[in-house]
């Protein structure tokens, strides 16, 4: 499927160029590993099905942040999760995380952490070891699939990593397609970009590192007025 990708560095304008996203070889799935897939999916937190089910219309407000794991400005901004959160729940909406690819990346490691969704108590790991593995040059690159899924399994003693593997590229690569859709059509142009999603149509609220986590609810409170 056709879709694209921003380009250059965080924090600062990006350009938009088409890209199409590499399944790779997806493989046969197991009847068993169906079956949990459709078990976790049922147990899915609200705040995961704007990417995994592309389900915009149910919640009154959603807050979400565009961002991508190389970026600087998006591991610090992940400090603000849990308070945006909160703000947002108590408003009766829900925040989501939703990272895509630059131009450089195939899109891989972000297919992974949209897996990760299906298995409650590792979304939260998931996304803070991508953020952790920036900066660290002695690494292989995380920006793949294989690269991804191998710092996980040093980091990480779940026993399923293959399992994740096979559901990042099916999933984790269609939910992945429809974040990226979703960053289109509100014309996103920076790492991190906040969008308010309101009846299924998505606006721009905030582009760029915020200045704080206190500057970036007000700026959210405002939009929700």
């Amino acid at each position: 499927m056709g879709s694209f990708s921003l380009s250059q560095r965080c924090g600062a304008a990006h350009s938009l160029k088409p890209r199409s996203l590499s399944r790779g070889n997806q493989g046969s799935t197991s009847a068993s590993l169906l079956r949990r897939v459709a078990r976790a999916f049922l147990r899915l937190a609200p705040a995961s099905v704007l990417v995994l089910s592309g389900a915009l219309r149910a919640e009154p407000l959603t807050i979400v942040e565009v961002a991508n794991f190389d970026c600087p400005a998006c591991k610090k901004a992940e400090a603000c999760h849990k308070t945006i959160a909160s703000m947002v729940e108590r408003e009766n909406g829900r925040f989501v995380f939703a990272p895509i690819p630059t131009s450089g990346g195939d899109g891989g490691r972000e297919s992974l952490y949209y897996a990760s969704r299906y298995e409650e108590r590792l979304e939260r790991e998931v996304r803070h070891l991508l953020f952790a593995s920036q900066g660290m040059p002695e690494l292989p690159s995380t920006a793949s699939l294989e690269g991804a899924i191998s710092w996980m399994s040093m980091q990480n003693d779940y026993p399923y990593w293959d399992q994740l593997s096979l559901l990042a590229r099916s999933k984790g690569t269609e939910a992945l397609e429809r974040a990226i859709r979703l960053a289109a059509q509100a014309g996103v142009t920076a790492f991190p970009s906040y969008l308010v999603v309101k009846a299924g149509i998505p606006t721009l609220v905030h582009s760029g590192a915020p200045e704080s986590c206190a500057s970036l609810i007000r700026t959210l409170r405002e939009t929700n007025k």
